[in-house]
């Protein structure tokens, strides 16, 4: 018991609990080091070691605030130790703070780091608590963005120096930021020039019109001519050269570009090709691919991530078709993926093996973006991607791991569950061993008797000791009893035997190519092999249509969805009955072929999921359950599996204290092919 009792301790420890973070921590890219509730180190990266040219030996297990030496020269309180102390003087130590819930993010420069060179970093520092919510350390991340600060630095230097008027506006033409040019040219202050459309700059609005569909059909203009008029009321002539630029991830578009005054040109020609450079700049400063493709398929940008990932250059291709562009990939999907139309105005993803410089494959992942309010690409398109081999592999593993994440779950209750019959298997058996021999005894004196009865000796003895050895064994209890223990054996046995066959219809072979399946059967074995997980919490009733058309899938990805559910709707039943309640929950798993699906309806009387939450529990890592008891990956995964894998769909109907039912819809008009699913 001592024994058993250490090693709960052990396992409910603070480092104990975030030994997974502390293994994540030290593959993370940006340097990061973790202190437990007494400000000890307890992880330090590769990364902070190359940063601080401190080894993580000699620094592991002190305090003392000795992680800040690396970086200002001495022991103080830093970032991290905001959520240890109430020190207002430390937020006045960094250049910008900001918090965020829990999150505390900083700007600061760091002149120690990096051998003495010194770097502006990024840190970000977040508490650590166990799973009774209890702060048990903290977390922090430094990440060196001095190349970005020079990068902005220079950026705004070439923007607001450019003798030429700069300008960002929204598609509806509200000015986002204008350069000193602007100021100087038109007589408006920055602040009269940032609240004002600059169609009031027009002297002619219908200028503005033609020049706004000339954007929206090519995702730019060169050389426009147009009147703008000054502050004073003087006209002055001008050309404009923008581009249609996507702006983050929300499909927001913004004009960029310049405006040229004619009046002088030959400044305004040397200031136009400064201008040139400056998009270039900006576009080569994006991280990942950006290929701008024009409608007659030529190729008009071409980034230096491009130029790195493809091995290209932009000289080599700008001019040129997409197609001739050199990049070694299947031409026939993308020459495919770009006849479609995308259906919306929101970029397409899709990803393609290409073959890299070296030789080797890897993994593009991208999308195509229609210029202007087209849903297709005959106006032109943006091309922006990145390499995502090392993703896949991570997704890949992150999939292996929830996979065996829930073989683990399943042979503890499968052991659990066969155990029972086996249990009273194995006391049967030995009841029938005990019995034999007992009624071998009897059996002898039987023989005796009627040994005696052929020779015609006295038989009363006999008779009388088999009478009393009759009585000693209670022959009644064990002529009644044996059929009962053979019986319940019997039964036993075939319980185990239906587990190990529903285990490995549920495993399957392991293929991951589709095939003609049977769901109910599918259905049946996890309901079988789950059952440790739903019995002790709820009735679980099964309403399977016996006409149910075969489906054309992965049956053991559907065996993980289902099982994923079922698991979820005993966990909500559950956390029912936790909060007092004595009567079991309810199961009730429903098969109905409808409009060309296969439905499958899940509906549990669990204690529900919020409105206001519902359209996030697919998310991956969303969880509503507590603090370890969760990776918010199960639903995820079912999502991907169901929606991308299987072109079908997921629904949720849910109240709060009645329960939720989820409707799994799989097609049936799908032709089968020699696919695979990675």
């Amino acid at each position: 018991m001592k024994e058993l009792s250490e090693h709960k301790q052990v396992e409910e420890s603070p480092i104990a609990v975030h030994q997974q973070l502390l293994d994540i921590v030290e593959f993370l890219p940006d340097a990061t080091f973790v202190i437990d509730i007494h400000k000890k180190v307890i992880a330090w990266n590769k990364a902070m070691e190359i940063m601080t040219g401190i080894s993580k030996k000699d620094i592991i297990g002190k305090g003392d605030y000795i992680y800040a030496k690396p970086f200002y020269g001495g022991s103080r309180p830093i970032l991290i130790d905001f959520f240890f102390l109430n020190d207002p003087e430390l937020e006045q130590r960094y250049e910008h703070v900001e918090k965020k819930e829990n999150v505390i993010f900083a700007e600061a420069y760091v002149p120690l780091v990096f051998n003495g060179k010194g770097a502006f970093v990024w840190a970000t520092a977040s508490p650590l608590f166990d799973k009774n919510g209890i702060l048990v350390g903290a977390i922090e991340t430094i990440r060196d963005i001095t190349e970005r600060k020079e990068s902005e630095e220079k950026y705004r230097s070439l923007f607001e120096n450019s003798k030429d008027v700069v300008f960002i506006t929204t598609k509806d033409g509200n000015i986002i930021d204008m350069n000193r040019a602007a100021i100087d040219l038109f007589g408006y202050s920055r602040v009269e020039l940032l609240h004002m459309k600059i169609i009031t700059l027009y002297n002619n609005p219908s200028n503005r019109e033609r020049y706004v569909e000339l954007m929206e059909k090519q995702g730019f203009v060169k050389d426009y001519p147009v009147d703008l008029k000054a502050k004073d009321g003087n006209i002055l002539n001008i050309l404009i050269t923008s581009v249609l630029q996507k702006k983050g991830n929300n499909g927001h578009f913004q004009y960029q570009g310049i405006m040229r005054d004619i009046t002088e040109y030959k400044k305004a020609e040397k200031a136009l090709d400064n201008a040139h450079m400056q998009i270039k700049q900006l576009m080569s400063s994006i991280s990942s691919v950006l290929i701008g493709v024009a409608p007659n398929d030529r190729i008009i940008q071409w980034n230096n991530a491009a130029e790195k990932l493809f091995g290209i250059t932009a000289n080599d291709v700008v001019g040129r078709t997409f197609a001739e562009s050199g990049i070694q990939w299947d031409w026939d999907k993308i020459t495919e993926f770009i006849s479609e139309c995308g259906g919306n105005e929101h970029s397409v993803p899709n990803e393609i093996i290409y073959t890299r410089p070296d030789g080797k494959d890897g993994i593009f992942g991208f999308s195509l973006t229609p210029v202007g309010s087209d849903t297709c690409y005959e106006s032109g398109y943006v091309l922006l991607g990145n390499e995502i081999s090392e993703q896949k592999k991570f997704e890949a593993q992150r999939a292996l791991s929830q996979k065996m994440e829930s073989i683990g779950q399943l042979a503890a209750g499968i052991a659990h569950e066969i155990n029972t019959p086996m249990q009273y298997i194995g006391d049967n058996v030995k009841f029938l061993s005990d019995a034999f021999g007992d009624i071998s005894d009897l059996l002898e004196k039987y023989n005796d008797f009627v040994m005696a009865v052929e020779e015609k000796k006295e038989i009363v003895d006999l008779s009388d000791n088999i009478r009393k050895l009759e009585e000693e064994l209670d022959l009644d209890y064990l002529i009644s009893e044996i059929p009962k223990a053979i019986s319940q054996s019997l039964d036993g046995i075939a319980r185990v035997s239906k587990l190990v066959l529903a285990m490995k219809d549920f495993s399957h072979p392991g293929r991951k190519d589709k095939m003609f399946s049977d769901i109910n059967k599918a259905i049946n074995g996890t309901v079988t092999i789950s059952r440790n997980e739903w019995k002790y919490v709820a009735e679980l009733e099964t309403d399977l249509d016996q006409n149910l058309p075969m489906v054309y899938c992965v049956i053991d990805e559907i065996n993980q969805v289902i099982l994923n559910m079922i698991v979820n709707a005993a966990h909500a039943i559950r956390d029912v009955l936790d909060k007092g309640s004595e009567l079991k929950g309810k199961i009730i798993i429903k098969t109905i072929s409808e409009d060309s699906f296969v439905k499958i309806i899940i509906n549990d009387t669990g204690t529900g999921i919020p409105e206001a939450v519902l359209h996030k529990i697919f998310d991956p890592f969303y969880t509503t359950k507590e603090v370890g008891k969760g990776t918010g990956q199960g639903l995820a995964i079912a999502h991907d599996i169901i929606i991308n894998k299987h072109k079908g769909s997921i629904g949720v109907d849910s109240e709060v204290g009645k329960g939720t039912t989820i409707t799994i819809s799989l097609p049936l008009n799908i032709e089968p092919v020699n696919e695979v699913i990675d």
